[in-house]
């Protein structure tokens, strides 16, 4: 769901200007020229940028490339731009006065990277592969409803506005932002309802002590475990589960190891 939204917004925002075409032209021009490899190498010792990273060039199956490559070819803009200034190859030698992006160009990358950055954390934490993701959904999804709906007005672009709208179109078609508990989403409260380790943070934030919350934050867990071995025994599964208890060491902080 998420990686669809992304890639609308991404097509939308990628079809209104070639900047990013650019982009990927310069990697190439660098990244295939021993020339132009090696000044880039001097330019980054010269400027003394720190922990610089030669831009890779993104791929339609990685979800997060675009975004990984715009921000490693932002933090070395400036020896990139050296390079192609001082460059006689093929690759740069013509296309120079193209190829040296000009400060509202570079702007709008920081704007294309913003907007791609939203969805970093989110689809990382509801594809990881330890611990189920039900419970986080509704949360994450609400999350990019308010910064979605928050960098729209920050942004102030037409061209990015309209890019976000259609993104939160296709979100409300997933998950609408308000609407009454149904068959096909019931799952989906229950399971942010159960979840204790939601809990804890929530139980302090209204202001019990923190013990007041460690203790119904425990018994919390107590239910929980209760109903999801319950749940398992209505249900075996075809192969031998492992123990479906929450332990005291799970903790969902790892997935963004």
């Amino acid at each position: 769901m998420i990686l669809t939204i992304t890639i609308s917004i991404k097509k939308r925002i990628i079809k209104k200007r070639n900047i990013i075409k650019k982009v990927r032209k310069i990697i190439v021009g660098i990244r295939y020229s021993q020339e132009n490899k090696r000044n880039f190498d001097i330019q980054v010792k010269a400027l003394e940028i720190n922990n610089p990273r030669l831009p890779q060039l993104d791929q339609k199956t990685r979800w997060s490339s675009t975004a990984n490559m715009l921000k490693d070819f932002l933090h070395v803009w400036q020896a990139i731009k050296i390079v192609i200034s001082l460059s006689t190859t093929k690759s740069f030698e013509k296309n120079k006065e193209i190829l040296i992006l000009k400060d509202s160009e570079i702007a709008y990358l920081e704007k294309c990277l913003k907007i791609f950055n939203i969805f970093i954390k989110p689809t990382i934490k509801l594809q990881a592969e330890k611990y189920s993701t039900i419970y986080y959904l509704l949360p994450e999804v609400y999350k990019l409803y308010t910064r979605l709906e928050g960098l729209k007005e920050e942004i102030n672009d037409l061209n990015f506005t309209d890019a976000i709208n259609r993104g939160l179109i296709k979100l409300r078609k997933y998950y609408p932002k308000t609407g009454n508990i149904n068959e096909n989403n019931k799952s989906l409260y229950l399971a942010l309802i159960l979840d204790p380790r939601i809990k804890q943070e929530g139980l302090e934030v209204i202001g019990l002590s923190r013990n007041q919350a460690f203790e119904i934050y425990n018994r919390l867990k107590e239910v929980y475990n209760i109903f999801k071995v319950d749940f398992a025994l209505a249900n075996p599964p075809i192969e031998e589960a492992q123990s479906l208890a929450l332990e005291d060491s799970d903790d969902d902080s790892d997935i963004y190891i």
